[in-house]
């Protein structure tokens, strides 16, 4: 595992199969090269972030943030280069994040999950399609307790003559508390006919119904309440690659609720 302290306007070149630690805050450019495959995780950054992936490169990205936090992200890949971005949060943020498929058939998985208590965050992603056959999915999930508000405000975007493209967004809030929200504002701008596009939304609150089921086979209301929390969650925090973090904030989200 390397590590790595960002300085302000620096360039960070990775050449070879490698793991990343980067924390710290400044502005800094992270160029991946052709055919490699690397993991970063970023640290409680505070930071404005450009990250290139040249042709038949693969990312795996975590960031986790357990303090408040502004982050700025562009990413930008190549041809039949692959990213996947998870982000866990449980303080406040205001996240933007901006990702360019400007090679044939490059690809981006994105998974938000956010769990606050008695803040405000707030999440921009923008996936623009520059090249054919892209593929984008971006997947927002919030949990707001007590007086939470959680925006994810999601745009996907297929220029004109990127045909067999691909883009789907989906969105899952659940609110516990009278006051918590959570607002998904999902857009789909398609200038091309020959492409795939769709996104679903699904907020409420935890199901009764499903808490009743599991109370009537022995749990308290209490287990019941995380059984099902963790079960929508757990997915995610299992994708993670670095599990010594995994477990970190499976940790932090049951002292939080």
């Amino acid at each position: 595992m390397n590590n790595y302290i960002i300085k302000n306007d620096d360039i960070l070149v990775i050449d070879s199969n490698a793991e990343y630690i980067i924390e710290g805050s400044g502005n800094l450019t992270i160029n991946i090269l052709k055919d490699v495959n690397t993991k970063i995780y970023l640290k409680e950054i505070s930071a404005n972030l450009t990250i290139n992936l040249d042709d038949y490169s693969n990312l795996d990205l975590v960031q986790i943030n357990y303090n408040e936090n502004n982050n700025s992200k562009v990413i930008n890949l190549k041809e039949h280069s692959n990213l996947n971005f998870i982000d866990l949060t449980i303080n406040k943020a205001l996240d933007d994040l901006k990702i360019n498929l400007n090679g044939y058939k490059a690809v981006t998985n994105v998974k938000y999950l956010v769990i606050n208590k008695n803040i405000e965050s707030k999440f921009n992603c923008l996936v623009t399609h520059n090249a054919k056959e892209t593929e984008s999915s971006v997947n927002n999930v919030g949990i707001a307790l007590d007086a939470s508000s959680i925006w994810f405000d999601t745009v996907g975007k297929i220029n004109k003559g990127m045909a067999k493209s691909n883009a789907v967004q989906l969105a899952r809030g659940i609110l516990i508390g009278q006051n918590a929200r959570v607002v998904s504002q999902p857009v789909l701008k398609i200038d091309e006919y020959d492409v795939k596009a769709n996104h679903g939304t699904a907020i409420g609150r935890m199901s009764d119904d499903e808490l009743f089921y599991l109370m009537s086979r022995g749990l308290n209301r209490e287990e019941a309440y995380k059984l099902i929390l963790f079960g929508l969650i757990n997915p995610i925090i299992d994708a993670i690659w670095y599990k010594d973090e995994s477990k970190k904030f499976s940790d932090a989200v049951i002292n939080l609720i």
